[in-house]
């Protein structure tokens, strides 16, 4: 028995979308983590001895029936979760698919879409994408940074990762990894930044006397801006452009690692290892949650922005669904207390 908590690569969900079309609600929404299940309480789940099957939302509850009735097997157990997904679904309104339509064999006809190569925002070269295998072709093709830029590398990698489950679907998650450190969303450690930038440095030196001095200036910024050892997401991201502009102007290419594999250390496909370290708002931007606890923001949300919490265990929860402008407000105020 599987479900989307388990499904990590996604090859079962793309099973399901041979089969059946995924409706628009499952599609758009985000799915839940298997930090975030741990959060749940048990009661969230059709299975709370198993803790699988979620439906606590909408989405997850059409997932989790679909799951069941798809991948599982008869049994006293599997009886019992499917009568609890039912009256979820009940409780959604919603008609999951049934057994036979997911024993069926025929693939229901596929969505269309354009992955677009900008160059400072003009469209340069637009690839038309019929199915999964294609989108995993581009996704594969991307990786070449002597071919494209990092701004061209981070655009096309973020349009393939934004693309609908019914493409993303099989894509392994070793490329998804690459994909997401690609489009640069992720954090990382300071070691491995000063790393890549003392890298570059060296083999600047004699050559491109100019680039080194600047690196060397960065390298000194980075460690002013990073005391706890975790570089955030804008300052990395910043750097990688830095980093690539370096290695295609001084030919550096061929001889030192793509930056944002050396700086990435950790991005959302990651999520165990991730979650535990940092939490990433609808802002899109990364806090380590030592730095949270710090600025004291649970106060910081109760009494400026209102949003009050139930427990101490509800912040990453809380923080993770803030809404954006919300979310630049926190961020902001975990700087200005890094600064002070």
């Amino acid at each position: 028995m599987i479900d989307q908590i388990q499904d990590v690569n996604n090859e079962a969900l793309y099973g399901l979308a041979t089969v059946v079309e995924l409706p628009a609600f499952v599609k758009e929404a985000r799915h839940i983590s298997r930090e975030e299940a741990t959060e749940l309480e048990s009661t969230a789940f059709a299975d709370p001895v198993g803790r699988m099957y979620p439906i606590h939302t909408k989405a997850d509850t059409w997932l989790s029936a679909a799951y069941l009735r798809k991948y599982g097997h008869e049994s006293a157990r599997s009886i019992l979760i499917e009568q609890k997904l039912q009256d979820a679904c009940t409780m959604w309104g919603i008609d999951p698919p049934s057994k036979s339509s997911l024993a069926g064999t025929q693939k229901v006809a596929t969505e269309v879409m354009s992955i677009k190569y900008r160059v400072d925002g003009d469209i340069k070269h637009e690839v038309v994408v019929s199915s999964p295998e294609e989108l995993r072709k581009v996704a594969s093709d991307i990786q070449d940074r002597a071919r494209y830029p990092w701004a061209m590398r981070q655009d096309v990698s973020r349009q393939i990762l934004a693309a609908p489950l019914t493409f993303r679907a099989g894509i392994p998650l070793a490329t998804t990894v690459s994909l997401q450190k690609s489009a640069g969303y992720g954090i990382g450690d300071l070691t491995s930044c000063v790393t890549a930038i003392n890298l570059r440095k060296t083999a600047c030196r004699s050559m491109h006397p100019e680039f080194a001095d600047t690196l060397e200036k960065t390298a000194g910024l980075v460690q002013k801006a990073s005391p706890h050892g975790l570089v955030g997401f804008e300052l990395l991201n910043k750097i990688a452009g830095l980093l690539d502009s370096v290695d295609r102007l001084a030919s550096l290419h061929d001889r030192t690692p793509a930056p944002e594999h050396q700086l990435f250390s950790l991005v959302l496909a990651e999520t165990d290892v991730f979650d535990k370290m940092a939490v990433r708002l609808q802002s899109g931007d990364y806090l380590h949650r030592q730095d949270i606890l710090n600025a004291d923001v649970p106060t910081f949300l109760k009494e400026c922005l209102g949003e009050k919490l139930a427990s101490k265990d509800d912040l990453w929860t809380t923080l993770r669904d803030l809404p954006p402008r919300k979310g630049k407000l926190v961020a902001q105020h975990v700087r200005d207390h890094q600064v002070a």
